[in-house]
């Protein structure tokens, strides 16, 4: 660790590495410390508790008119067809016939609205719940 000296006061700053190093010994510890094992077995036996969701939070990825909300002949559709899918009357674009055949097990949320026009905006309401806004910073879905 590098110490620099003020005339009024010491002051210890981390370099990058002594960042990344420390990280990576968080990272290290708190996975050897079988506590994630644990939250998880803890979880399975409490049958109300057996609950999971797998959020595909795609930024940069395909649009919702590329994937599961194709629109054929309409002005904003594209040019990607629609194929049916295993749940019947549902469509997916003809890209995803993998998931097409498993659509029974898939729960796309289509009923997602926000007040926000703006992406980014949108994003944060949408992964905090709140609006962004003033000068708190709230944790996304993940934490």
């Amino acid at each position: 660790m590098s110490t620099h000296h003020n005339s009024d006061r010491n002051t210890s700053t981390l370099s990058r590495r002594d960042c990344l190093r420390l990280a990576a010994a968080g990272i290290a510890g708190s996975t050897m410390s079988g506590w994630l094992e644990q939250l998880a077995a803890d979880t399975a036996t409490h049958v109300n508790r057996r609950r999971s969701v797998i959020l595909l939070w795609m930024s940069g990825g395909p649009s919702q008119i590329d994937t599961f909300d194709v629109k054929p002949n309409h002005v904003n559709g594209g040019p990607l067809k629609p194929i049916e899918t295993s749940v019947p009357g549902m469509q997916i674009c003809e890209t995803l016939p993998k998931l097409a055949r498993m659509m029974e097990h898939v729960v796309p949320v289509r009923s997602m609205s926000t007040k926000e026009g703006d992406h980014s905006r949108a994003t944060f309401h949408l992964r905090t719940g709140y609006r962004p806004q003033g000068p708190v910073h709230y944790p996304s879905l993940g934490s």
